[in-house]
């Protein structure tokens, strides 16, 4: 009996590791702090960025600036008019409000960064370009 349990329960972990492979890699954002720009119509948001290796963000804009930070992980950036760039821990970025742009790891492990947003409190944060 504790021989069928075991295969089971090992039949299970296999199945689960093969459909967690098989996933789309993940995209995160979490939100950290959020705060009105007193006298304007803008709001400035922190946020903690996740990428799964292999992730990926497709090309989009947002209504107001974006600078970010890599703290573990690396990501290539693609902006639209520059060469892409490999960011890594430690260094920035910049994208200008409305410039399309889009995000990729091709690392083994993780992304993590922390993006800043100053954006126009009634727009969506993020709007694909199609």
């Amino acid at each position: 009996m504790k021989k069928l349990i075991l295969c089971a329960a090992a039949a299970v972990i296999s199945i689960g590791a093969a459909y967690a492979a098989d996933a789309p890699a993940a995209v995160r954002r979490v939100e950290l702090q959020s705060s009105a720009v007193p006298g304007s119509k803008y709001v400035a948001k922190v946020m903690r960025v996740e990428i799964d290796p292999n992730g990926k963000l497709d090309m989009h804009t947002h209504p107001g600036d974006e600078v970010g930070v890599a703290v573990s992980g690396q990501l290539t950036l693609s902006v639209q008019g520059q060469p892409d760039r490999v960011v890594k821990p430690g260094e920035s970025y910049l994208v200008k409000a409305g410039t399309p742009h889009a995000a990729h790891n091709a690392g083994t492990v993780g992304y993590v960064g922390v993006a800043n947003y100053i954006v126009e409190s009634d727009k969506p944060l993020s709007t694909p370009v199609k």
